[in-house]
């Protein structure tokens, strides 16, 4: 019996290998997905606490909170939630509705048990909004769903959530939402869990659909803000002059962040109050204040003004140089980077900013940066910084992230041949040393927004051009397992003109070839526009005699072929490609184009010359060094093989052999879907139905979860049809 697969789904020339870990993930349709209780390819994780950490010196805003508290969810008799509760609180920014949300958070988290889950959804600053998408990602993450095996679609991301989220009590906060679209998708379907929205915005579609509680918060009355400075700055130094304190309140419009900012500058010892009631009278800032009281930008950038002042030179320069980000947030080694500084000397001025409130801690080794502190800085970094200095600044950090990318993937796939793309760089930044396979993948999972905001930036940066291509390829691997097809396909057509503008023919090539893949590889199959970019590829390569990179691109061809079940097609293009990967990659491409072979003529019908592609595969990987190809890729092709031979014990054979690696390892749910698809279909033929059953649940939750067509041939089987 033989199984019709995803050719697709086995990987190609420029082998995309994919991360499993993680439970197994079932799916009627991508829109209704459910977690079975198997556990087999995902571990659960501890109960998920992320609420940051409470702003110290919390004082006031008890309406708010005894508000707050009214909204906690009712129980019916059987001691059961009635429904989801949704609160919105809005107000203007830098009001302190983060910190009042943060505080209150804390105080009902033991209610519960289930966990907490926390996202700043960047609705307002530098940068694109967060998606929903995105905080989707990041929540199923901390539900223990690996990166890896999460859906590429937001619709499908959200279903997943959803059931994940069904029969727990757990609090969510979605802070900094910019509309209520970008909140829909992170609601819960279910009764029993919180969720605290903050924003500038009223969210009222929020209300009009789902009942949301709005709260808008206002500034701090007087005796709040007094009682405020007094926490901050102690109680004799406030009562000492409390005709000052009451003008500083004025000044800083009673604006809770320009309040704290103003106050850690008294408690420092750096001024008194009345030194900075002087300042903020006499400077531009003020005149800022007052004139733009209903441009909270302005307002804050006065406040951000006297505080950035205080700075000492070295200090200052880096908080300058935080406002060249294109990210959210940034580690610690990766700052070091961007000021040219070693790693002692950045946690130090890095701990100054923290304690200036002009920074965020935002996890171990990582700071976050408000978004209108951010504006600040870059503002101060476009005055007091050179051009020169800003480009060397932002060359260090693309270098940085191009050098910490491929020391991941050296851990996660260890190349079969040198980087073609590598760009000389600096060898004395700082990297952060990875020693595990878990390492690297915490890493990405802290850096992969940050790495994609760098690639968009640095692709449209000419001078970057190189370093760009560097980075790209070595993270589009990570970036297809993790379901980012976009980031990669948006930096690829950019990346591919801007080697068009540089002249730069032999890297085009290789990017079209790279574009090809990826277009094909999408969700969204293109397959008009994958063969048209992979055949400007192949002439351009004919063009320039390039025998590996025509190499490339007719073996992305032959994929496309196979996946449309264009046997004969595929057989064509991978025999004009055969002779010419001799010595690509140490052999490795000479292998994958016979293990593509093996599969073409499987489909055909030719047993024995399947079979004798399969092991010429075997040989070349094995001689090329490529592990993961010999581990998963070169079974499935023997065990398709036999089994469309009728040698069905043996399938079921090699395919139980690489799913028990897979399994250890956690690593490439794609090959261990296609592997337990070929199994399933064997073991029907050997008459063991219900351990068939069991491998095809299995095969759909990754072809779900990869969006993969085979998905509703195997849902088909499943039903009997």
């Amino acid at each position: 019996m033989t199984t019709a697969m995803d050719p697709t789904s086995a990987r190609t020339g420029n082998f995309a290998d994919v991360h499993d870990v993680g439970s197994v993930v079932q799916a009627g349709t991508i829109q209704h997905v459910s977690v079975t209780g198997t556990n087999r390819w995902w571990p659960a994780l501890a109960v998920p606490r992320q609420l940051p950490q409470t702003m110290p010196g919390f004082t006031g805003r008890q309406e708010q909170l005894r508000f707050l508290d009214a909204q906690l969810p009712a129980e019916d008799r059987d001691n059961h939630p009635e429904a989801v509760v949704i609160t919105a609180v809005d107000g203007t920014g830098g009001v302190g509705k983060t910190t009042l949300a943060l505080h209150w958070a804390h105080q009902v988290e033991p209610l519960f048990p289930d966990g907490s889950l926390f996202v700043n959804l960047r609705g307002y600053g530098p940068g694109d909004p967060l998606s929903a998408g995105e905080a989707l990602e990041g929540f199923l993450q901390a539900l223990g769903v690996p990166g890896e095996m999460i859906p590429p679609r937001t619709e499908s991301r959200a279903g997943l959530y959803r059931s994940l989220l069904a029969g727990k009590r757990m609090l969510i906060v979605l802070d900094n939402a910019n509309t209520a679209g970008q909140v829909r998708p992170l609601l819960p379907g279910n009764s029993g869990c919180l969720v605290l929205v903050t924003s500038r915005a009223s969210l009222t579609g929020l209300v009009v659909t789902t009942s949301a509680r709005r709260m808008a918060l206002d500034l701090m009355d007087p005796d709040e803000a007094r009682s405020m400075l007094r926490t901050f700055i102690g109680a004799d130094v406030s009562a000492a002059s409390p005709g000052r304190v009451d003008e500083l309140i004025k000044l800083c419009a009673r604006l809770p962040l320009a309040l704290r900012i103003a106050a850690a500058r008294v408690a420092e010892g750096d001024l008194t109050i009345a030194d900075l009631v002087a300042e903020l009278t006499d400077e531009r800032a003020r005149l800022d204040t007052l004139s733009m009281s209903d441009d909270e930008e302005a307002t804050v950038r006065a406040v951000f003004e006297g505080s950035y002042r205080t700075l000492d030179p070295a200090t200052s320069r880096v908080f300058r140089l935080l406002g060249l980000i294109p990210g959210p947030d940034i580690g610690t080694h990766a700052a070091a980077a961007l000021a040219g500084l070693d790693l002692p000397a950045i946690r130090r001025l890095l701990s100054k900013l923290a304690t200036a409130h002009l920074i965020e801690p935002a996890g171990r080794h990582r700071y976050r940066i408000h978004d209108l502190l951010h504006s600040y800085a870059a503002e101060r970094a476009g005055l007091e910084n050179t051009r020169v200095e800003r480009e060397q600044a932002q060359r260090r950090l693309v270098e940085w992230y191009a050098q910490q990318v491929a020391a991941a993937k050296l851990i996660t796939h260890p190349p079969s041949s040198a980087d073609p793309f590598r760009e000389p760089i600096a060898e004395d930044l700082p990297l952060l040393e990875l020693s595990s396979i878990d390492d690297a993948t915490a890493w990405w999972d802290d850096e992969a927004t940050n790495v994609s905001a760098i690639l968009r930036w640095s692709s449209t940066n000419t001078a970057l051009f190189k370093l760009t291509v560097m980075l790209l390829y070595g993270a589009a691997g990570t970036f297809t397992r993790r379901g980012r097809w976009t980031d990669v396909v948006d930096v690829l057509e950019s990346t591919v003109a801007a080697a068009q503008r540089s002249g730069d023919q032999v890297i085009e090539a290789h990017l079209l070839c790279q574009l090809a893949e990826f277009l094909w590889d999408m969700p969204e199959r293109n397959a008009v526009r994958a063969i048209e970019v992979a055949e400007q590829g192949l002439a351009l390569a004919e063009r320039l005699g390039r025998p590996s990179i025509m190499c490339w691109a007719l073996n992305t061809l032959a994929l496309i072929s196979l996946a449309q079940r264009r046997y004969a097609d595929a057989v064509r293009h991978l025999q004009r490609a055969l002779p010419l990967s001799d010595g690509y990659q140490n052999g490795r491409m000479e292998g994958v184009i016979e293990g593509n072979l093996s599969e073409a003529h499987t489909h055909l019908g030719n047993h024995e010359q399947a079979i004798d592609h399969a092991e010429r595969e075997r040989v070349l990987r094995r001689r090329a060094g490529d592990v993961e190809g010999l581990e998963f890729a070169s079974p499935f092709h023997f065990a398709l093989a036999y089994q469309s031979h009728g040698r069905h014990a043996e399938a079921v054979r090699i395919c139980d052999d690489a799913l028990a690696r897979l399994r250890k390892h956690r690593d490439h749910p794609r090959s261990a879907g296609r592997l337990l698809d070929v199994m399933a279909g064997s073991l029907v033929v050997l008459g063991d139905h219900r351990r068939a059953t069991a491998c095809w649940e299995e095969a759909l939750a990754v072809y779900e979860v990869f969006d993969l067509p085979r998905a509703a041939e195997v849902r088909a089987q499943l039903r009997g049809e």
